[in-house]
This record gives C-alpha cells, sequence and structure tokens, in this order.
C-alpha cells in the first residue's frame, strides 16, 4: 500500500536539491553577469543596460529621453521606442545604475522562471501521461530547453539585454489565447512588440488565423503602450521626438542592409584597434538569413575579433551586397508563406500543444526574416524547444506513423544545443567558434528546427482532426 508513496518522496527530495543548486549557480552567475555590466567610468562604459537606464532615469524625471548627456549614466544611446525606458526602467531610473543593475537581473531571472511556469502549465496538464521516470518529470524538460537555449540567453544575461522582457509578455499571451483570453492575449503581445518591434509578426498571426479579438486587445495595447503611457509619463513633445529618432535609426539601419556596425558584444574587444572595415569591405551581422546570407555569399567582414593580417570572411560567392539582399528577402518572404501555410488551419491553434508548436512556428519565422537578428534576441526559441521536449517526454510522437517526426525532432534539438554548446570557444577554440558563428550555425540549426516544429505540428493537427471526427477516441 505504502509502494507507490516512495516514488513521490523521491521526487520531492530531488526537486528540491534542484532548486537549492539552481539557486547556488544562479547566483554566481549573477555575480558574473552584474560585474561585466558595471558602470564605472572612465575605466567601463556599462552595458546595454546603461543605455535603458539614462533613458529610463530621464523619463523618471519626465524629460526627454534622447538627451542621454543629461542622464548619470551617458555612456551609450537608448535605440528603442520609449515604452521600454517607461515600464519599467522609469522605477529603475530612482535607484543608482549598479544597484539597478542587480535589480534588472533578477527581474530577468523572475520573468525567465515565470515563463517557464507558464509553458509547463499549457505543455505538462493534469491530463497529461503519469511521470514514469526522472527523464519525464516536466522540470528535467524545462530545465533541458533552457539548456539547449543556454547560449541565447547566457549572451542575453552578459549583455544585460531586454529580451526575457520581450520574452515573457509573447508567453503570456500564448497562455492567455490558450485559455480564450484572445484580447488579453493581444494585449501581452501589443507590450511586447513596443518594446522590440519584431514581435509585431504575431499581430499579423492574429490577422491570418482570423482572431478579432486578440487584434482588438493588439490594436488597444498598441495605443496604451505606444502613445498614451508614454505621453502620460514624458510629455507628448518628448514622446514624439523619441518615436521619430527611433524610426530615423531604425530606417538608417535597414538602408545600410544590416552591414555598417559591429556587434554590441564584440566593441569592447576591438577597441582602440583601427577600424578595418570599409565600403568596400563592409560588416555583416547578425544570425537572420540576410545577416548570414551577407556573410557567406558577399564580399562582407565576417569574423569579429582576429590576428593581425589574418582572414576576416568566410564568404564561398562573391556577389553584390545588393543581390544578396534581394536573395534573403526572397527566402524570408518563403518562409513566412509556409508559416501562415501551417498556422492558419484552425486544428493548428485547437489544443495547447498544436497552439504552442505554431507560436513557436511564429517565433523562429520572427528571427530569421528580421535583418537585424542577434543572437540574445533569440531567447524565444525556447517556445519551440519545450514543445518538441514535452512532445518527446509525453509520447505525442511515439509509433511508426511519427516516426520521423520524432527523429526530426530529436536531431534538431541536438544540432541547435551542439550551435550554441558545441562552438563555444572553451571547447573548440576562439578562430574555431568565430567561423562557426560566422557560416551560420545559428541560422541553419533554426532552419531545421523550424522544420522540425513543421512537422510536428502537422502531427498534432492530424491527431486533432481525428479526435474531432471522432470524440470518443482519446485526443
Amino acid at each position: 500500500m505504502n509502494a507507490p508513496a516512495a516514488p513521490d518522496h523521491f521526487q520531492r527530495r530531488l526537486k528540491l536539491a534542484g532548486a537549492v543548486l539552481l539557486a547556488v549557480f544562479f547566483s554566481l552567475y549573477g555575480i558574473r553577469c552584474v560585474k561585466k555590466g558595471w558602470y564605472d567610468p572612465p575605466t567601463k562604459d556599462g552595458s546595454d543596460f546603461t543605455a535603458y537606464y539614462a533613458a529610463g532615469e530621464l523619463a523618471g524625471k519626465g524629460q526627454d529621453i534622447t538627451a542621454r548627456e543629461n542622464s548619470s549614466a551617458p555612456g551609450r544611446q537608448y535605440i528603442y521606442p520609449p515604452t521600454f525606458a517607461v515600464f519599467p526602467m522609469a522605477l529603475l531610473g530612482f535607484l543608482p545604475h549598479n544597484t539597478a543593475l542587480i535589480v534588472f537581473y533578477v527581474l530577468n531571472l523572475a520573468l525567465l522562471l515565470g515563463s517557464l511556469w507558464l509553458l509547463k502549465r499549457l505543455l505538462y496538464p493534469p491530463t497529461a501521461p503519469p511521470v514514469k521516470s526522472f527523464w519525464t518529470l516536466p522540470e528535467f524538460g524545462l530545465l533541458a530547453a533552457v539548456l539547449a537555449c543556454g547560449r541565447l540567453f547566457d549572451s542575453n544575461m552578459q549583455l544585460s539585454n531586454a529580451n526575457i522582457f520581450v520574452l515573457f509578455p509573447i508567453v503570456l499571451g500564448l497562455y492567455l489565447l490558450q485559455r480564450e483570453r484572445g484580447f488579453w492575449g493581444g494585449i501581452c503581445i501589443a507590450l511586447a512588440t513596443c518594446y522590440k518591434a519584431t514581435p509585431g509578426l504575431y499581430g499579423l498571426y492574429f490577422l491570418w488565423s482570423r482572431r478579432v479579438w486578440a487584434m482588438a486587445g493588439g490594436a488597444l495595447g498598441l495605443l496604451i503602450f505606444l502613445a498614451l503611457l508614454p505621453i502620460a509619463v514624458i510629455g507628448y513633445a518628448n514622446t514624439h521626438k523619441a518615436m521619430h529618432e527611433w524610426i530615423v535609426l531604425s530606417t538608417q539601419k535597414l538602408a545600410a542592409q544590416d552591414v555598417d556596425e559591429q556587434p554590441a558584444d564584440a566593441a569592447a574587444d576591438t577597441k582602440g584597434k583601427p577600424n578595418e572595415d570599409s565600403e568596400a569591405n563592409p560588416r555583416a551581422v547578425g544570425i537572420s538569413l540576410r545577416g548570414t546570407f551577407l556573410k557567406l555569399f558577399a564580399d562582407t567582414t565576417a569574423l569579429n575579433r582576429k590576428e593581425a593580417g589574418g582572414e576576416k570572411q568566410v564568404n564561398v560567392t562573391h556577389l553584390e551586397t545588393a543581390t544578396v539582399v534581394t536573395i534573403a528577402s526572397v527566402f524570408s518572404l518563403l518562409l513566412l508563406l509556409t508559416t501562415v501555410v501551417l498556422t492558419f488551419p484552425k486544428a493548428a491553434g485547437s489544443t495547447a500543444y498544436a497552439l504552442t508548436l505554431s507560436w513557436g512556428l511564429i517565433a523562429l519565422t520572427m528571427l530569421l526574416v528580421s535583418p537585424l537578428t542577434r543572437k540574445a534576441h533569440a531567447v524565444v526559441l525556447v517556445i519551440p524547444v519545450t514543445a518538441l521536449i514535452a512532445l518527446l517526454q509525453q509520447g505525442r510522437l511515439a509509433g511508426d506513423a511519427n516516426k520521423f517526426a520524432r527523429r526530426l525532432a530529436w536531431l534538431s534539438l541536438i544540432v541547435l544545443a551542439l550551435a550554441g554548446t558545441g562552438t563555444s570557444p572553451d571547447l573548440i577554440g576562439e578562430r574555431a567558434s568565430q567561423v562557426a558563428h560566422a557560416m551560420g550555425c545559428w541560422t541553419w540549426s533554426m532552419l531545421l528546427l523550424f522544420a522540425a516544429v513543421a512537422v510536428c505540428l502537422r502531427v498534432e493537427t492530424r491527431a486533432a482532426a481525428e479526435a474531432s471526427a471522432n470524440p470518443a477516441s482519446p485526443a
């Protein structure tokens, strides 16, 4: 009679031990991240957080957030819509920079845990198959997803970036949509879009999936977060100026074809060295289709750190930059159309699994087609990765009919992990790591993940259609 209680007791102790280990790890890791972003001029000019802080400090005073010279930390330029400066950075701006940096790290961690909790509620419901071993624990699946995306989260944390602040409302929007709270889900997506524009693709998803209430919530959210809230905090004139400067900067980046600037995480390593980039040999950045195609097919600088006189390119052809941009745009359009076709059917959002896979396809498309995608932006990959792991853990890809989907899911997860951990400079050396990343290891792994998610979505939509046709059969 008491035998069944033993595994539960063991699992509780295991979870407690795991929680303690994670708390110790994230405390030590937090020290490293905060130390890297520490603001101590003139020896250190901070991190990306310094730009957020300067804008937030000015927003808290109701001043022009673009006038960074008026802040106490003018080291970096704020290049985003005013929303993030107003909320939450206006609140953090009342704290000293380095104290606010510590709070910012804690908030990032809390939002990551919140995102994982929501994904657990979606993908590991009470009706899921019972846990048979440690490997099928929901917590193990979530941990595996974070580890598979570890280099992406590390990039975000090391740069003190804001991408987890984007991830959380995207996941919350998914959760609310699945709970038939589309209006509030649309508001969440609007908030993410006002932080960084690329989540606006989810708004288009609401359109082609015929989700009227979500579109209404998104429209209201844009009005609130992009206009009413900033105007209430910094005034109409300052909001208008901040929006204008953001549009101008974004337009300039796109017009420069994404080959005119150094990545933020490479700036510190090239400071004080002569700039060897030129109009004839521009620098290509990013992990989108456009960024990788430019590195491989045009005469662009692709390696950030190199020995004097060392090779700076990995290109295999010598096409004109404009030609490569056109090719990348065509591929991006085809990828977007594929996503529309796969997520258009009603069955693609009829279950929590299908909806999460659809959400993951949008995330992958968003990263691959956006010209300015960087590694830290890709933390949203935790959504499709968690979905695939949950399907494998719960046996939803079992059977001969799903053999291809199951194998492709495993392959995509392994390749994604290798694209991160497997290309670490500590394992293969600095130069080899740079070459692997310049040749698009992240881009190709995302394309493989896209294929795996697409195939698994077809499996789920087929199962949902069969369950709808025969209500007596299990889903």
